[in-house]
């Protein structure tokens, strides 16, 4: 089991293999779409799977994503993010964020997508620019179908010092900058802090802190990976302790 998921008070579990599978496939769609190696992908969700996949599937065609905390409300704050990095797409958790896009989109020529997990939410949306998440995974579907090789030719360009993601800086002194870390970072990170702090594969690790911050995106997908944790994640912020208890994490 690589992830777990909170749902209705049921935990829904994911493989590796299920893992994978949603990459690719999501890789393969973004791909088809237009994005190319360095383009910049932004995603605002909270502790969800479809956050990994999104970030992982950017690194796999060789884009580069980054976050935008999901209760950011400063509309001219996050236009000034996707406008300064250059954001080619858009890829989101559900209608509260889709709004805050759609509100600042004309002053974003750059923008050639917007991507929403949760569609059904958007009931009378006519927008062009929006695009539901599983469908752009069923393009990817079936390109995976016609050309079965593709996504491994994609990892196997991959170079070590690649910028593999931007990392929005506090802003405490100007507005944010965005650091940009190589994969060769990621796992340097994840090794030293293993040999802290080990961790081994099957062990719990809880995910809960904002996705867009680094040290979450260090844990649950560097050091994941690194060492085989399996990312669980909370229903919601008011059920964290609870599930924090039922989970057992060995890794906070």
């Amino acid at each position: 089991i690589a992830l777990r998921e909170k749902e209705y008070g049921i935990l829904k579990e994911e493989t590796w293999q299920g893992y994978l599978t949603n990459v690719k496939e999501l890789a393969l769609g973004l791909f088809s779409l237009g994005l190319r190696k360095g383009e910049k992908v932004c995603f605002i969700f909270d502790n969800r799977p479809q956050w990994l996949y999104t970030e992982l599937a950017a690194m796999a065609i060789a884009a580069i994503p980054f976050g935008i905390y999901s209760d950011m409300e400063d509309l001219e704050g996050i236009h000034y993010l996707l406008d300064f990095s250059d954001a080619k797409f858009v890829i989101v958790e559900n209608q509260e964020q889709t709004d805050k896009v759609l509100a600042i989109k004309e002053r974003l020529p750059q923008l050639k997508g917007i991507i929403v997990d949760d569609f059904d939410e958007l009931r009378g949306y006519t927008d062009p620019l929006l695009m539901e998440f599983s469908q752009v995974q069923k393009r990817g579907r079936e390109i995976d179908t016609q050309s079965p090789d593709l996504f491994r030719k994609h990892l196997e360009r991959l170079l070590p010092d690649d910028i593999v993601m931007l990392s929005t800086t506090s802003g405490t002194t100007s507005s944010p900058k965005l650091a940009m870390l190589t994969h060769k970072n990621l796992i340097a990170m994840a090794k030293g802090l293993n040999q802290v702090d080990p961790s081994f594969p099957g062990d719990n690790y809880f995910s809960f802190l904002p996705p867009a911050w680094i040290g979450e995106r260090e844990f649950t997908i560097a050091l994941a990976l690194v060492c085989g944790l399996t990312v669980n994640f909370p229903e919601k912020s008011e059920t964290v302790q609870r599930d924090m208890r039922e989970i057992g994490p060995q890794t906070l």
